[in-house]
């Protein structure tokens, strides 16, 4: 799977959970570091981010590959919880995050 960072979109509802996981183990997996998101920005409920796009196959014959938007943000300071909210379809993060993952919702 290729992972490229992204900034071009904003997701909007929250599809699933990381658990035990830091900055740091997330920056290494997508291979580029988290975006601060500046105080008073947007809501000021985020305070951490990570925007990128993942090129994943597809199941139609001859279509090719895909590439899926995704997001991964700290809300209200779960970090501390050592936990993330994500946007992303289910394969993409059981495949990047494993047993971390959590699929929550519809993407």
């Amino acid at each position: 799977m290729k992972i490229k960072q992204s900034h071009e979109f904003h997701s909007s509802h929250r599809t699933g959970t990381l658990t035990n996981v830091s900055i740091d183990e997330v920056n290494k997996i997508l291979g580029f570091p988290a975006t601060e998101v500046p105080k008073g920005a947007g809501d000021g409920k985020v305070t951490v981010e990570w925007q990128f796009k993942a090129t994943v196959p597809c199941d139609i014959p001859m279509a090719g590959p895909r590439d899926m938007p995704c997001a991964i943000w700290d809300y209200k300071g779960s970090l501390s919880f050592k936990q993330l909210s994500v946007w992303m379809p289910p394969e993409v993060g059981t495949r990047l995050f494993g047993a971390n993952y959590t699929n929550e919702g519809q993407y």
